[in-house]
């Protein structure tokens, strides 16, 4: 928590209502039973105190995307408050969100072997620790097949669409989906229970004695 900063506040730790409700209620402007409407950086927040909580008891989290999901939570509640502009403005132009921001701003976890700029990808296997996912700038160019070519220079690269994630990754932030977390696998992920050497086990949550299974242990 205290790496957190003190910009996640002290909601993190306490409110439940966010983690137990569904996309659709996530996704309402106003959810039922709550007395005002509830941000994306509200929900991310009470998602990361649940994750923290869990992986306390259960060592069900391999890392954290604290700034890119705080920065996408953000960016969330900025496209929908332009929405309710437009929506209540008298005038005639429109704010166009995306037709595919179908769970904007709702918080999404990975799986570990899911490529994500700037973190591991492991699969539990050390040879495979301390090499992220590259981060992507503007000197990525495209290939006559689609792809990226990452090997040009420039003297002063800048951020890009994050062209190294995976096609899942890609096409969940497209549908506005705010990536916080990576969890836990088995290793090479061929077992029924989470465990490697990497990360360690597992537990399950209902009794902590037990695996909590696999591949999607840490989920």
């Amino acid at each position: 928590l205290h790496l957190m900063g003190d910009d996640v506040g002290t909601e993190l730790m306490i409110n439940s209502y966010a983690t137990s409700s569904s996309p659709l209620e996530l996704l309402d402007e106003l959810p039922s039973g709550m007395c005002r409407p509830v941000s994306a950086v509200y929900i991310l927040k009470c998602f990361l105190g649940n994750a923290i909580r869990a992986h306390l008891s259960t060592n069900c989290l391999t890392a954290i995307m604290l700034q890119d999901a705080i920065e996408g939570a953000k960016s969330a509640d900025q496209k929908r408050k332009s929405r309710r502009e437009s929506t209540t403005s008298t005038s005639t132009s429109i704010v166009v969100i995306g037709e595919d921001a179908t769970i904007l701003g709702v918080p999404v976890s990975l799986k570990e072997n899911i490529m994500y700029e700037g973190t591991d990808s492991t699969i539990g296997i050390h040879s495979r620790c301390f090499q992220p996912t590259p981060l992507s700038t503007t000197t990525s160019t495209s290939n006559e097949f689609g792809g990226s070519d990452n090997n040009v220079s420039s003297s002063s690269p800048s951020p890009s669409p994050r062209l190294n994630d995976a096609s899942t990754v890609k096409a969940i932030r497209a549908h506005g989906g705010v990536f916080y977390c990576k969890t836990n696998v088995p290793q090479t992920m061929l077992s029924y229970e989470c465990h490697n050497y990497v990360f360690g086990a597992t537990s399950n949550p209902v009794n902590t004695v037990y695996s909590s299974g696999g591949s999607s242990g840490g989920e």
